[in-house]
């Protein structure tokens, strides 16, 4: 009883021993399946490409996201800072608490 791999390999070489005409069709057969999986692999290369472009942007247009979120957050105490600056008094900026957020002294 033979193994696969040795059923391959004698087929193989039967089919390499054949004449002249069976000889170009094996290399053709052999072309084509080379090239078949070739474009397998090409094809799962793109697939795999376009999945990791997508999650690339949706990734940076999370993170615009939040810079744009943290802006919104952060506008109030910027216009405070500013307006204590234009008062008489002198420039009392706003002091920073520990989860960012500032308050009036």
């Amino acid at each position: 009883m033979e193994t696969a791999t040795q059923e391959r390999t004698s087929r193989t070489f039967d089919e390499a021993t054949m004449p002249h005409n069976d000889a170009a069709a094996f290399s053709l057969g052999v072309a084509q399946r080379l090239i078949s999986s070739l474009t397998d692999l090409s094809i799962v290369a793109a697939k795999e490409n376009a999945r990791l472009a997508a999650e690339l942007q949706i990734t940076a247009l999370e993170a615009l996201h939040d810079a744009h979120s943290a802006a919104l957050r952060w506008q109030p105490a910027w216009s405070d800072a500013c307006a204590s600056c234009r008062r008489p008094t002198g420039c009392r900026r706003p002091r920073p608490t520990r989860d960012g957020v500032f308050v009036k002294r």
